[in-house]
């Protein structure tokens, strides 16, 4: 196995274009892709996706970190020099701090897609998801606005990097710019 197959952690705004974004790098950099969203949707009761996801709120730390753990360790097994990409995770201060310790020597760069509220609002009211109805889009904005500032200075304190990349550019832009950043 690999001693360090590096992780990379895009971070945005709902609506920001992560999985776009994601996506692209799966296709044109052979990273392995895991969703904190898409483990939850797939893993969580329907009594959890029906309280808590479907209305945009946080999850409870532990069992999020069980699958995005179990989602790694996977990977890691199976494929152990495949870079990783986390898409939306971490989202509190103390998922961040468990990600540091259980895969810091593993992290190597972030991504923060940065989008405008009003923005986020007009791309996620396109999408027919059931967390895109317009109440839990603003109470989705609230936690990220939130969290994701000291989110980000737990990681910067531990010497992560993070980018800010304008995600109100066109798809290929925004790209452009993360992978101009890329560090393998």
């Amino acid at each position: 196995m690999a001693a360090n197959p590096p992780i990379y952690l895009l971070i945005g705004a709902p609506g920001s274009g992560k999985t776009t974004q994601a996506q692209l790098l799966v296709e044109r950099r052979g990273m392995h892709y895991i969703s904190a969203g898409d483990l939850l949707r797939a893993h969580a009761s329907e009594d959890l996706k029906a309280d808590t996801i479907k209305h945009g709120g946080l999850v409870d730390p532990g069992y999020i970190n069980q699958l995005m753990a179990r989602a790694i360790a996977d990977q890691l097994a199976t494929k152990p020099d495949q870079p990783i990409l986390l898409d939306g995770f971490p989202r509190s201060v103390e998922r961040a701090e468990w990600l540091l310790e259980n895969w810091g020597d593993h992290l190597r760069l972030g991504w923060l897609l940065d989008l405008s509220h009003q923005d986020a609002k007009q791309r996620l009211s396109r999408r027919a998801r059931d967390d895109d109805k317009l109440e839990s889009i603003d109470h989705r904005w609230q936690i990220y606005a939130a969290n994701t500032p000291p989110v980000l200075e737990v990681l910067g304190l531990a010497g992560l990097q993070t980018v800010v990349v304008d995600a109100n550019q066109t798809e290929e832009e925004v790209h452009r710019q993360i992978v101009e950043n890329l560090v393998e």
